[in-house]
C-alpha cells in the first residue's frame, strides 16, 4: 500500500482473488493515494504472473463509497522495475451506485 492512509489486503483461494482496500486522500497532497498488488513467491521476491495475453478484458467486481469520482484507474505492469511509467493504464468508470457492480476493463 502506498499513499499515506490508504490500506489494503489480498486473499487468494478457490480460484478467486479478493483485494479489499480503501484509497484515502493524502492530506499533504490533497489527492488520492493508491493501493498496489504484486506477484511474489511468498518470500517477497517478485514472481511471474500467468500470461493473460489471450484475454480481452479484466473483470472486476467493485463497490465504492464515491462512485461519482471520475479518476479511478487500473494499471498493469510486467517485466519492469519501473511500473509507474512502464505499464498499461486504463480508466475505470463506475455506475453511480454504492452497490456491487462488475466492471470490464479492456486489456488493449
Amino acid at each position: 500500500v502506498m499513499g499515506g492512509p490508504s490500506k489494503s489486503a489480498w486473499d487468494v483461494g478457490k480460484g478467486t482473488a479478493v483485494f479489499r482496500g480503501t484509497v484515502a486522500i493524502v492530506p499533504s497532497l490533497k489527492a488520492p493515494g493508491f493501493c498496489t498488488v504484486a506477484t511474489s513467491d511468498g518470500l517477497g521476491i517478485t514472481a511471474r504472473f500467468p500470461d493473460v495475453s489471450a484475454y480481452t478484458h479484466l473483470l472486476l467486481k467493485v463497490r465504492s463509497d464515491t462512485p461519482e469520482y471520475e479518476g479511478f484507474k487500473v494499471s498493469l505492469a510486467a517485466d519492469t522495475l519501473n511500473p509507474q511509467f512502464e505499464s498499461y493504464k486504463a480508466n475505470v468508470t463506475l455506475a453511480r451506485t454504492r452497490d456491487w457492480q462488475v466492471v470490464a476493463v479492456p486489456l488493449q
